[in-house]
């Protein structure tokens, strides 16, 4: 999103960061839509629908790092949300042990049951929308991504979900979880997980 200053004085509007000219000069944007012009860059992702209501979806700058690759929370999410039985997702990433980085971890509110043909379709939508680092390894079905999952300015809830990790065990008022393993989203069981704790599985 971005918010449009005086071209002569962008600064008269907005003061930027205290102390540091450089990283309020990252945030303004010149000659975007025509020459001499200069825009606030808020690091916003919005969008807006057809009775002009706006929404908010995710920050710039929300990513983490698999395989040695940078992935954008906005964009897989976006991607997942193409899919029909994708209703919303809330994309972040996951600690695992022996492996660096973080993993793709989406909850997701289905529009249908997880049945094995939904989940199978919907891993074939994320192979083909997104390259193999972006692909979330794990998805959470919930029932909502309201709640507790949204914070008091309506934006996507992540750290509770980042803490929860991938740990079948835990708080089942999350959603069930499944991971990517062949062809499709299946179950991620407590084997499973004791096989990535043991060192046993390469992702």
């Amino acid at each position: 999103m971005l918010f449009r200053l005086p071209s002569g004085n962008p600064f008269g509007r907005f003061q930027g960061y205290y102390n540091n000219r450089a990283a309020t000069e990252a945030k303004v944007l010149r000659d975007v839509f025509s020459k001499g012009d200069t825009w606030f860059r808020t690091g916003d992702v919005v969008r807006w629908d057809s009775d002009g209501r706006i929404y908010f979806h995710d920050r710039i700058g929300d990513t983490f790092r698999w395989k040695g690759e940078n992935v954008s929370t906005a964009e897989v999410s976006d991607a997942l949300c193409k899919h029909p039985s994708v209703k919303e997702a809330n994309v972040y990433g996951v600690s695992l042990p022996h492996h660096d980085g973080r993993a793709g971890c989406a909850a997701v509110h289905l529009s249908s049951d997880p049945t094995a043909e939904v989940m199978l379709d919907i891993a074939a939508h994320v192979r083909a929308e997104l390259p193999k680092y972006a692909r979330p390894l794990f998805l959470r079905t919930m029932s909502e991504l309201g709640g507790g999952q949204i914070t008091g300015t309506m934006k996507q809830q992540k750290h509770a979900l980042r803490e929860a990790g991938v740990d079948p065990t835990g708080d089942k008022s999350l959603g069930e979880i499944y991971w990517l393993k062949g062809e499709s989203y299946v179950p991620f069981t407590e084997k499973d997980w004791g096989e990535i704790q043991g060192g046993k599985v390469k992702l």
